[in-house]
């Protein structure tokens, strides 16, 4: 939570909770301030500082499952380019298998797109029964294409949770930026009945954090 909010929120906790006051509470009820009135702001600040809190975790969570992403992504993609770039030397008499695999651009791929494409090169390299022997000789081996493959799988269901915690790390600060919307507007109202109630008490708006200029 930025400190900018964190000012936001202290203030307004100490304007709901110093209007119960034994010194104010009569005066600001002659405005319709009441008890009923501050239960409400009360719900209002609880339900402002669960959203603060929920907030900060589904970005923690998005934070973390980038960082996941990313530490497992090199290794991964690594593996995958060294065996694609030898794949396409060792098939390079052969066009028409060339075809079949489909080398396409990798540069300038998003990463949904290249993980994807690489999904698609170890499904089609491992329909190529007479190639895999050639293959094996220079230790790219069956086995070792299904754990790349796998290891990209994996790799594509981690980004996709990047864009699951992302998604609910912005519904979780439209949330809260919402609530503290609604607390804004709640003890700006507050602020503006007890300048009223209060104008020839200008001492006690000041108990409630609101500096009054002499």
């Amino acid at each position: 939570m930025s400190k900018t909010i964190t000012k936001k929120v202290d203030s307004y906790r100490a304007l709901i909770v110093n209007s119960r006051k034994e010194a104010v509470a009569p005066l600001l009820a002659t405005q319709g301030i009441d008890a009923a009135f501050l239960d409400e702001g009360d719900t209002i600040l609880q339900d402002a500082m669960r959203l603060i809190e929920v907030q900060k975790k589904e970005y923690q969570d998005e934070r973390l499952s980038f960082d996941t992403f990313f530490a497992t992504k090199d290794g991964v993609e690594k593996a995958f380019l060294n065996t694609r770039k030898a794949v396409i030397q060792l098939s390079k008499n052969d066009p028409d298998l060339q075809d079949r695999l489909r080398f396409s651009p990798m540069s300038k791929l998003p990463h949904g797109d290249w993980i994807q494409a690489g999904v698609e090169f170890y499904d089609s390299l491992l329909r190529e029964t007479a190639f895999l022997e050639r293959l094996a000789r220079f230790n790219l081996t069956v086995d070792r294409l299904n754990r790349e493959k796998q290891e990209l799988e994996a790799l594509r269901e981690l980004r996709t949770r990047t864009l699951v915690e992302q998604g609910e790390a912005q519904e979780a600060t439209r949330l809260r930026n919402q609530k503290l919307e609604e607390l804004e507007d709640y003890c700006n109202l507050l602020k503006t009945m007890a300048s009223i109630a209060l104008q020839d008490r200008p001492q006690l708006m000041e108990t409630l954090g609101v500096m009054v200029r002499s």
